[in-house]
């Protein structure tokens, strides 16, 4: 998912036919992997590209783009078609676990309980201390499109997982972790951001004491990852 945002976003600076092939192929394996996962992550991103001026050049790569797609995420249904005589999915024919969807009891367990321990296990810091830095972009009046469709897709994993996957929360925050590469990419942009507006409210005899502090904060926390998180979750599995 992570390699079909990449590709994605340097097509569209780019105009490369090999750009998009390249970020269909990807998407297409994503598909092939977890299709919920992937149009996830995909349905934002390439939304916010489509809703452009339609020129010939744009409709060629995206048909390049679909084509790629199609013919790499296809590949696990003519595995499905060549294991069991059928095109349905091999793991839907076994278990479809997102036939019904859960009802409101249970979207709000799912919800609460995977949210919950996310924030206390994500990173390995303080607990709840996860998200401390990711707000931070929007706080300051972020104006960046990526910024506020990462998010969005953060936001919208966390709902259709609750509504969708039946006893998510026993796996502790199993789904969630779908949008762990979001979640550090703006907590990385909050600390970018953070740095920038200190430097330029505070007086420059200050500004080292805060570089020292914002990189002791840092390898504090990295610290606690390792010598509490890690070790835990190594003896755990």
């Amino acid at each position: 998912n992570m390699m079909f945002l990449f590709f994605l976003i340097r097509a569209d600076k780019k105009s490369s036919k090999l750009l998009d092939a390249l970020a269909g192929m990807t998407l297409g394996t994503a598909i092939a992997i977890r299709p919920v996962t992937a149009i996830i992550f995909a349905l934002l991103p390439l939304a916010s590209m489509l809703f452009r001026k339609i020129t010939r050049k744009r409709l060629a790569l995206f048909a390049v783009f679909t084509i790629a797609c199609i013919l790499v995420a296809m590949t696990t249904y003519l595995h499905a078609y060549e294991t069991t005589g059928k095109w349905e999915l091999i793991q839907k024919q076994v278990e479809d676990r997102f036939e019904k969807g859960n009802d409101q009891v249970t979207f709000w367990k799912n919800l609460v309980q995977n949210t919950t321990w996310f924030l206390l296990r994500a990173f390995g810091w303080i607990p709840y201390l996860t998200l401390m830095f990711l707000f931070i972009p929007f706080l300051l009046g972020t104006t960046s499109k990526w910024d506020w469709i990462l998010l969005a897709t953060i936001i919208l994993n966390a709902y259709l997982y609750s509504s969708l996957a039946h006893f998510g929360w026993t796996h502790e925050p199993r789904y969630w972790s779908e949008g762990m590469p979001f979640v550090a990419i703006l907590s990385a942009s909050g600390i970018n951001r953070l740095t920038e507006v200190c430097s330029r409210l505070i007086s420059s005899r200050c500004k080292c004491w805060i570089r020292t502090v914002t990189v002791a904060t840092i390898l504090l926390l990295l610290k606690l990852s390792f010598t509490a998180y890690w070790p835990h979750e190594i003896n755990a599995y």
